[in-house]
């Protein structure tokens, strides 16, 4: 076999190359330049369904489209950090790019549309409400329950629940007006729509109890509660109950006991002692003989039936007797009797 010689392969390498050469050549001479489109395509955000006037929208409303650059206006929403949060003004069509001037601006939405004569009251609801308002939507209709904290027999009742209103209507729904409620933290908002005698009773029943919502398909109801004045109600009104009369009260009047040779009087109000006095009567006379013999008797006077006598200075003597009693114990006064 004949062996390539190192000048053989060197002309094979260069033939190679010469061909790869001619070949890139021949390509740029035939080659035609690719068209550019004029219109690229773009992602950005786009609603997954249709929205209606009132949405609050969520990051669950909001997904990814392509859309063509021409249909990019400088109004035209490109990112979904702006969208999330906002209510819809204007009906938004689902796949189609979301224009700012369809959402009303942040932190704000569209006015409450309330009935004539009727009062938006805001009342948060936790517990076992939460269900069922995540169920509810704006323009349903409930009925409002209440539960006293207290009652004046709840030993003999065992509790008390009563409605206090029934088929009243949801105006939002933790501020949205349209649509279900959005979940938040601290318990569900929900703003009904009241007379001016129902949100005061409302009102009043929010600190005096709990309350729950029950949702009704029977449309607008009655104020079931009924109070004497629409700018006043009670916490007895609501319940149903009688407040007490006034129990009658007694006159005062005074007794006057005599025991023995004092007096004692006593007053008395509404059934009851207030004051109590006891008035003796003093003999002067006797207190006067307690201390003493007058004072011409001790000095042995003229009219002293006895002569006095005054012991010398080195006189020891003692009393004869042990019931004798010396001068100045005899000049004591006995106690007075105290009450």
């Amino acid at each position: 076999m004949k062996r390539l010689s190192p000048a053989l392969l060197t002309m094979v390498m260069l033939g190679v190359v010469g061909l790869l050469v001619a070949m890139y050549f021949a390509k740029s001479m035939f080659a035609t330049e690719e068209p550019v489109d004029p219109d690229p395509i773009r992602n950005i955000p786009m609603a997954l369904t249709d929205l209606p006037t009132g949405t609050k929208i969520t990051a669950e409303h909001i997904g990814t489209g392509r859309a063509r650059s021409s249909t990019v206006t400088p109004d035209t929403v490109i990112s979904e950090r702006i969208l999330v949060g906002r209510i819809v003004k204007e009906p938004i069509s689902a796949a189609k790019p979301i224009s700012s001037s369809s959402l009303y601006p942040p932190n704000e939405g569209p006015p409450l549309d309330l009935a004539a004569g009727t009062r938006a009251v805001t009342v948060n609801f936790s517990g076992s409400s939460s269900g069922t308002i995540r169920l509810l939507k704006a323009g349903q209709y409930v009925d409002v329950l209440f539960t006293p904290s207290e009652l004046p027999d709840f030993d003999e009742s065992g509790g008390l629940i009563l409605t206090l209103f029934r088929g009243v209507k949801i105006i939002a729904l933790n501020g949205v007006t349209m649509g279900g409620a959005v979940g938040t933290r601290g318990g569900e908002r929900v703003t009904l729509e009241l007379t001016p005698e129902q949100a005061n009773i409302l009102l009043l029943a929010k600190s005096k109890g709990d309350l729950d919502l029950t949702y009704t398909g029977e449309g607008k109801g009655d104020g079931v509660v009924g109070v004497d004045n629409e700018n006043r109600a009670t916490l007895n009104q609501i319940l149903g109950l009688t407040p007490p009369a006034d129990p009658e009260k007694e006159t005062a009047f005074t007794t006057e006991v005599y025991p023995g040779s004092s007096r004692q009087v006593q007053s008395f109000v509404d059934g009851k002692m207030t004051d109590r006095f006891f008035i003796e009567r003093q003999d002067y006379n006797m207190d006067n003989n307690r201390r003493g013999s007058s004072p011409s008797r001790a000095q042995g006077g003229p009219n002293s039936g006895t002569q006095s006598r005054r012991p010398s200075a080195n006189s020891n003597q003692q009393p004869s007797n042990g019931n004798s009693a010396s001068p100045a114990e005899a000049r004591q006064p006995e106690p007075q009797r105290t009450f």
